[in-house]
């Protein structure tokens, strides 16, 4: 879900409001996919009208259908409860849905944005950022950041206004 406007101070407006980049979703749904083939297999597959293992490779298979239906869920709704938020005043990155994590740092206590993308990633689009900022924890990093690039320049150009 986007990020909850009843959570901004009163002048505040946002930004920019991001999810993980969807490569974060990709090795589950490879799994879930995978999984479904071997489903599919096991019931379509002909065996021998005497065999034992018709049943028992069904079950197996459809429980890892289950299996790989189920972490893909779970990766999902993690995937749609994580937001990274610029907004007028701070950096918003909020995560969970029965553990809610987060951390906020205000745009002026901001000292440098860092991103790092392989090349693999400059193609999808996604990356790391890092965020050092004056403090104790002062560097923060986030993983699976859409468009790592537009985010640091989004950074520096609210810290400019």
């Amino acid at each position: 879900m986007a990020f909850p406007k009843k959570h901004l101070y009163n002048d505040e407006v946002i930004v920019l409001d991001r999810y993980p980049h969807w490569w974060y979703l990709f090795p589950r749904a490879v799994l879930l996919v995978v999984a479904c083939a071997l489903g599919i297999w096991a019931l379509v597959f002909d065996f021998d009208t005497d065999s034992k293992l018709e049943g028992p490779v069904q079950i197996v298979a459809a429980a890892l259908v289950l299996a790989a239906l189920v972490a893909f869920v779970i990766r999902l709704i993690g995937w749609r409860s994580t937001n990274f938020v610029v907004t007028t005043e701070r950096c918003i990155y909020r995560s969970g849905v029965l553990h809610k994590t987060g951390i906020e740092i205000p745009l002026d206590r901001i000292n440098t944005v860092f991103f790092s993308q392989t090349l693999f990633e400059r193609i999808l689009k996604a990356g790391d950022l890092a965020i050092e900022s004056a403090g104790e924890n002062s560097r923060q990093s986030f993983s699976d950041i859409t468009n790592p690039v537009e985010v640091q320049n989004t950074i520096y150009k609210q810290m400019e206004e």
